[in-house]
């Protein structure tokens, strides 16, 4: 069996890479708490900002801040890109991108409700970490984590509004030491999401520096379409004006 984050539908456990099926009741009651979903809605949450900051990065191939038509080329959709053009200057700023991506009730390259995606992917990683905990400690050892553990389990991550598939097959000693944050040389569920999380954005873009999220920029004006028969504002003869 499979544990597979899916773009465009629900998250689900999958047996084959083409065939799908709906996720079963969960295993546990408390993985659909009420403060564990909220929880889950704020951290990981803001895991996935890292994950679609690392593919705008990726995505600005002349690294100058903005993606314009060309540098979208196949990773997004030109009806994707005009929507996220909130000024219509044939231009992504990180604001545009990072609004469209996250903004708002819904994840515009996912096309799903952000809250219920949250939840889903909670749920999901915490299947695929019951399956990686041989010993049921609760706690994972480097040595669960092995690459046939991890291909037999098939943790993947994929977003098709950016033509995203990443998968996690093997233990990165440096990413499991980062998230191991209570310094015990074993990663709880908590941590072993952010060890998820990391692993995406790595696979994503190996040179995104991953940091606190940044406070985002000023909103960028968006400019009011014109009214039949008015004069566009500063449009004025400056020789009339001067006279």
């Amino acid at each position: 069996m499979h544990v597979r984050l899916f773009a465009l539908a629900a998250l689900v456990l999958t047996l084959a890479a083409c065939g799908a099926t709906p996720l079963k009741a969960p295993l546990s009651p408390q993985s659909l708490a009420g403060t564990f979903e909220a929880e889950a809605t704020k951290t990981l949450l803001a895991g996935f900002k890292h994950i679609h900051m690392a593919a705008y990065a990726r995505i600005d191939a002349n690294a100058n801040g903005e993606i314009d038509e060309y540098e979208a080329g196949s990773s997004i959709d030109l009806k994707d890109f005009t929507r996220a053009d909130r000024n219509r200057n044939g231009r992504l700023s990180k604001r545009e991108f990072m609004d469209y991506a996250t903004g708002g009730s819904v994840f515009g390259f996912l096309r799903q409700d952000r809250v219920a995606f949250m939840k889903q992917t909670r749920d999901v990683l915490w299947r695929a970490f019951q399956r990686l905990d041989g010993d049921r400690d609760r706690q994972l050892k480097p040595a669960e984590l092995n690459e046939k553990a991890l291909q037999k389990v098939g943790i993947h991550l994929r977003i098709d509004g950016l033509r995203l598939r990443v998968a996690l097959n093997e233990l990165d000693d440096a990413t499991f030491e980062a998230s191991d944050k209570t310094g015990g040389g074993t990663l709880s569920q908590a941590e072993f999401e952010d060890y998820c999380i990391t692993s995406f954005v790595k696979a994503i873009n190996p040179n995104y520096q991953m940091g606190p999220i940044p406070a985002p920029a000023p909103a960028e004006p968006v400019p009011a379409d014109p009214v039949p028969g008015e004069e566009p504002a500063g449009g004025e003869d400056p020789d009339e004006t001067e006279r």
